[in-house]
This record gives C-alpha cells, structure tokens and sequence, in this order.
C-alpha cells in the first residue's frame, strides 16, 4: 500500500490580494518588478486601493474590473505594455504578444497618463511617497512579515507603528495578520483522502 499525498486545503478566507488574482498568472510566473513598474495584477491592486481603501470587499471587485480592464487595454494598444527584463515594448500581434501581456510590466508614467485619458481622478505616486497608494496595498503576507520583525527587533507597539505607517487603523492590522495566521495554519494542517 503506498502512503497517501497530502493535499493542499485552501482557506475560506483570504485577503483582497488574492481574491483579486494577484497569484494569478499574471503575479506567480513573472519577475518581480523594479518600483516604478508594475504587473497589470499589483497596477489594478494600486488603483483599487485608492478608489475602495476602507472596503475590502469592493477593492477585490474593482481590482478584478481593473485587471481586465487593463488587459483589454493592453492588448488593444491603449497602454504600454514591456518586457519585464528588456523593459521594451510589447508588440501584440499574435497569440505570443496575448500571453507576454499577461506577464507584462507597465511603468507608472504609462499608467498614471492612461488613468489621466480614462478620466478616473487619481493616478499612483511613487514608491517613495508616504502617501501613495503603492504604499498602503501591501498585501497582507508582507503586513504580517514586517509586524513579525517588528516583534523580534522588540516593538512593543507594533501595531499602532504599522498603522501609522501604512496609512491604516489599528484594528486593520490585527485583522489582517490574524487572516495570515490562519491561513498559513490552514495550508500546513495536513489533509488525508477520505477512505
């Protein structure tokens, strides 16, 4: 009798980074980007942090809208798509150009003009930018790994720091390193085929 594999459980909750597509295609196969560039999945994910920043829900929903929206957009010529590692443009021509878009890289000189022509009424900043958007859509596993630094460098409000930070509320930051807890104890709880 051979020993059973172990399957993955996957969480009944998960955080707006995730019901969005960000480890889609689009967020699991590409490289990571410089900070002035970003995949069409972390674009939209910025776009809908400034549009929803208090509901998650709604900031899923319009991420996803984004995403295609993008893509659409993309794929007709509207927006630039690059390279991830030239950072030349893509050419669409064929089913080849569909799929490098997809793993695409767009500048955010590219997306803030495109969000001007959309006439939507925000554009994202900088990385460097305190304010911006690009730092508040952190995605929960990276709230949880800089709450969890800050535990171990002996932060005894760490929470308060994050919120402050991030441009959150301190109920935000426990809810959302809470939801990392239990999806990492979810995924590591081992799973057996019923018999």
């Amino acid at each position: 009798m051979s020993p059973r594999k172990l399957k993955k459980r996957v969480p009944a909750e998960t955080d707006a980074a995730v019901t969005a597509g960000a480890w889609d295609i689009a967020g699991s196969y590409c490289q990571l980007p410089p900070p002035d560039f970003f995949t069409p999945t972390k674009a939209a994910l910025l776009i809908s942090a400034q549009l929803h920043p208090d509901d998650e829900g709604l900031r899923a929903d319009t991420a996803r809208c984004y995403e295609e929206k993008l893509f659409d957009d993309l794929c007709g010529g509207r927006i630039i798509g690059r390279d991830p590692s030239t950072r030349l443009p893509i050419e669409y021509r064929d089913l080849a150009g569909a799929v490098m878009l997809r793993c695409c890289l767009i500048s955010e000189t590219d997306l803030n003009e495109w969000l001007e022509r959309l006439g939507i009424g925000i554009a994202v900043g900088s990385a460097k930018d305190p304010d911006s958007a690009i730092r508040r859509a952190l995605t929960d596993d990276e709230l949880f790994a800089e709450h969890e630094r800050l535990i171990k460098d002996g932060c005894r409000k760490c929470n308060v720091v994050l919120a402050e930070k991030y441009g959150l509320t301190v109920r935000q930051v426990k809810d959302r390193c809470t939801q990392v807890k239990k999806h990492r104890k979810i995924v590591d709880t081992p799973y057996y085929w019923a018999t």
